[in-house]
């Protein structure tokens, strides 16, 4: 999935390798400053690892969401995620 602008930041979800506990993670980029952060997920897209579902970040309503899609069961879970510094 494409990086999400909102607000001067670029967000993407990250790979499981990222850092050392295997949990997926937002990654965010602000375009200003140069400066990379990393924000956590909600633990069952942390903890997500297997099957057809994909995880990814989006804008909705001015606001940045995780989501995660399962195709198969044809769902959509989608967290707001607020307060994000």
């Amino acid at each position: 999935m494409p990086p999400t602008y909102l607000e001067g930041v670029l967000y993407w979800m990250s790979e499981l390798r990222l850092g050392q506990s295997y949990e997926m993670a937002i990654v965010s980029f602000d375009i200003a400053t140069n400066v990379f952060d990393v924000i956590p997920c909600p633990s069952c897209i942390a903890m997500w690892n297997e099957g057809p579902c994909l995880a990814f970040v989006a804008e909705l309503e001015g606001m940045l969401c995780a989501i995660l899609a399962n195709p198969v069961a044809e769902e959509l879970d989608i967290w707001k995620l607020e307060n994000i510094q």
